[in-house]
C-alpha cells in the first residue's frame, strides 16, 4: 500500500510479514553486544476472548494473527537457543542467553489502522507503548 523507501541504495518496506520487529539482527551480534534483554511492545494481540463472527471482526482477527506470524518465528528461535545454550548445545563463548519479555498494549485496534499514519495516531501508538513499558519496569522492580 505504500512506496518502498530508498536508503543507502536499498529500497526498504514495512517488514509485517518479513521481519517485524528485525529482532534477528539483534541476534547476530557477537555475544558482547549482544542483549541480556529484549522488550517487545506488542501491539497485535496473541489471544482473543470468544469467538469472531462478524466479517469485520474475523478481518481484525486474520490481521492480528498474520502481524504476529514473523514475530512470532524471530522470538521462537531466540527462544529455542535459549534452550541450546542452557542445556550446552552451544558453546557460552559464542553463545549467550536473552530474556523475551513481551508487553502487551492492553488495547484492540481496528485493522484499519495497519494503514494509518496520521501523526495523532502514532504519537497516541508511542504514548501508550511509552505508559506499558513504564508499568512494565515497575512491576519488575517491585
Amino acid at each position: 500500500m505504500f512506496e518502498a523507501v530508498k536508503i543507502d541504495g536499498h529500497y526498504h518496506w514495512d517488514g509485517l510479514f518479513s521481519q517485524n520487529p528485525p529482532v534477528g539482527d539483534l541476534m547476530d551480534l557477537p555475544p558482547d553486544r549482544k542483549p541480556e534483554e529484549l522488550w517487545v511492545i506488542q501491539v497485535n494481540p496473541q489471544t482473543f476472548e470468544g469467538e469472531p463472527t462478524t466479517s469485520e471482526v474475523i478481518a481484525d482477527r486474520r490481521n492480528e494473527l498474520s502481524g504476529n506470524i514473523s514475530l512470532n518465528q524471530e522470538l521462537g528461535f531466540i527462544e529455542q537457543v535459549n534452550e541450546w545454550v542452557e542445556s550446552g548445545k552451544l558453546p557460552p563463548d559464542q553463545f549467550t542467553r536473552t530474556s523475551i519479555h513481551r508487553i502487551q498494549m492492553g488495547k484492540r485496534y481496528h485493522c484499519s489502522t495497519k494503514v494509518d499514519r496520521d501523526p495523532d495516531f502514532v504519537t497516541e501508538l508511542q504514548a501508550l507503548g511509552r505508559r506499558r513499558a513504564r508499568e512494565f519496569f515497575a512491576e519488575q522492580t517491585e
